[in-house]
């Protein structure tokens, strides 16, 4: 029988590049040239993670999703260049560079002209990002509707408002994303065209992001066993948001079939690294074991992702144990600890 010689992939250099010039990496975190964190996704997890964030809350999420990504991308884009765009052609010009953006961070095609995006992430969000850029384009307040065209197309419609337009703000400080800029260096990811890696399609996204989702979320209701999860982070009130976030995190990875192999406490430092670091979620400063049950404390310095590292070990842990997991999260002094035991009392 003839060998098939597997296909030749074709990475996109043009890309690689341009990623490399726009984000840096250190100690299992990513940053843009301001500093703010970002993290790596797999789109579809992505999509799957959100659809199990919004099993979790009792109201539809789509809206505060949409107005996250107006407020962090109307933020961000008013640290860019993008509104000096002037002259002839300047429809086209900044077609052009929204068009490097996007690509850059995975977020698919947006499209000026027609209003509309092709390839999006998440209706509500993607459609969050061009609002953002239209308000920022007019200097005006917009009200914004949207109308999916299948599952990759969706096209956006305004209406005029008589708010006046107002200066984006920072996303809210948490005490998890006080993070000093660290030495860094360029960030490498071998990517094919589109921004695919093995088949599966990328997208970068900044914590800020999340920060706004989790801000506007305080006094959700959630169906959470509590006793799942403690969260005691000092001048934090948001426990129950930050918990839907964390708990559909969770319910993410196990829908994964990672594996997970924990001999001794001293190996999670290397499962922290592959699922977490190598997404920019964080890494860890200190692993101890806290009883002979596989209990263990996982001790942070900066943890922008906070409720994604919550979830992702908490997932972890059940899969390499094998059994339900108790969740607590202290913070306090600039450290973040998760612990990790048994949610059952064990002999």
């Amino acid at each position: 029988m003839p060998l098939v010689d597997a296909p030749t992939i074709q990475l996109d250099e043009s890309l690689m590049q341009g990623i490399a010039n726009t984000f840096s990496t250190s100690g299992g975190l990513i940053f843009d040239k301001s500093g703010h964190p970002w993290c790596i996704w797999h789109v579809g997890q992505l999509q799957h993670w959100w659809r199990l964030y919004g099993e979790k809350v009792d109201s539809p999420m789509g809206r505060k999703l949409a107005n996250a990504a107006v407020e962090q991308e109307s933020w961000q884009l008013d640290r860019t260049n993008f509104s000096s765009i002037k002259g002839l052609f300047r429809s086209k010009k900044q077609q052009k560079w929204l068009e490097e953006r996007w690509n850059t961070f995975g977020w698919g095609n947006p499209d000026i002209k027609d209003s509309s995006l092709e390839n999006k992430l998440l209706s509500s969000l993607s459609a969050g990002w061009l609002h953002a850029v239209f308000e920022s384009m007019n200097q005006t307040r917009l009200r914004l509707r949207w109308e999916d065209r299948g599952s990759h197309s969706c096209k956006l419609m305004f209406d005029e408002t008589n708010y006046p337009y107002q200066e984006p703000v920072a996303p809210p400080a948490f005490a998890w994303n006080s993070n000093p800029k660290p030495d860094s260096s360029p960030l490498h990811i071998e990517v094919e065209k589109g921004l695919i890696v093995d088949g599966e399609r990328l997208c970068l996204l900044p914590a800020g992001l999340f920060d706004r989702l989790l801000d506007s979320s305080a006094g959700i209701e959630i169906d959470i066993d509590q006793d799942v999860w403690q969260i005691d982070i000092e001048s934090f009130e948001h426990s129950a948001s930050l918990v839907a976030l964390a708990e559909a995190s969770k319910a993410q990875f196990l829908d994964t079939e990672q594996h997970i192999l924990i001999m001794n406490p001293e190996d999670w430092m290397e499962v922290c690294q592959q699922i977490l670091a190598s997404k920019g979620y964080s890494m860890p400063t200190k692993v101890k074991g806290i009883d002979a049950h596989g209990g263990v404390k996982i001790t942070f310095e900066s943890c922008p992702f906070l409720f994604i590292c919550m979830g992702v070990l908490a997932g972890a842990w059940q899969r390499a144990e094998g059994r339900p997991v108790k969740t607590t999260c202290e913070g306090a002094n600039g450290q973040f600890m998760i612990t990790l035991q048994s949610f059952h009392e064990l002999a």
